[in-house]
């Protein structure tokens, strides 16, 4: 077989097997869609160095927003994956356990106990374990299938979170908070 064949037909496998890969047809999707974006507006991909309501220099843009808005969905895909490769099974009550972590942090830096910021983590840590506790004891103790049991936190886990702080949205004025929760110099993070 000549050089040429050859190298013909290991083109034709990479190709073959490229498209096999399961991860071909997201990137394939990302790619269409960024094109597209190009095609139909070109600012689209424009960033620029911006100011946030601090006065602390930001990027900022339409690909700065969407990586700002879906960080917090990229921070619940890793948990959902963590789980789903440690026990084969998926949770739903995940967003429920980080809305309900979400509301201690807050109640424990705005509330009576006015804590600082760590011990408002170590906290919030310890709630969303004993959430996550809940749920296994459900599952292992009285022995509610798992779905349920993650039903159960999923329905109530939001209204736990809202109850937690009067139905209210503390305002944090610590400085400390918006720093460690919402800036890496020059670089926005929800």
């Amino acid at each position: 077989m000549s050089n040429e064949k050859k190298v013909e037909k290991g083109n034709k496998n990479f190709l073959s097997g490229l498209f096999r890969q399961q991860i071909f047809i997201p990137i394939a999707a990302l790619i269409i869609l960024a094109v597209f974006n190009l095609i139909v507006d070109p600012s689209f991909f424009k960033i620029t160095l911006g100011y946030n309501s601090a006065g602390d220099p930001v990027l900022s843009g339409y690909l700065m927003t969407i990586l700002d808005y879906g960080s917090e969905l990229a921070i619940l895909a890793i948990g959902m994956t963590l789980v789903t490769a440690a026990s084969g099974g998926q949770d739903i009550s995940v967003g429920a356990a980080i809305a309900i972590a979400g509301s201690v942090i807050l109640r424990v830096l705005c509330g009576t106990l006015q804590a600082p910021i760590i011990v408002a983590f170590l906290v919030a840590c310890v709630v969303a374990m004993l959430f996550g506790a809940f749920n296994g004891a459900l599952v292992a103790y009285f022995k509610i299938q798992p779905m349920v049991a993650n039903l159960i936190l999923y329905t109530a886990g939001r209204s736990i979170a809202a109850w937690i702080n009067n139905n209210e949205l503390p305002i944090v004025s610590d400085p400390t908070f918006s720093y460690f929760g919402g800036f890496i110099p020059g670089i926005p993070i929800p």
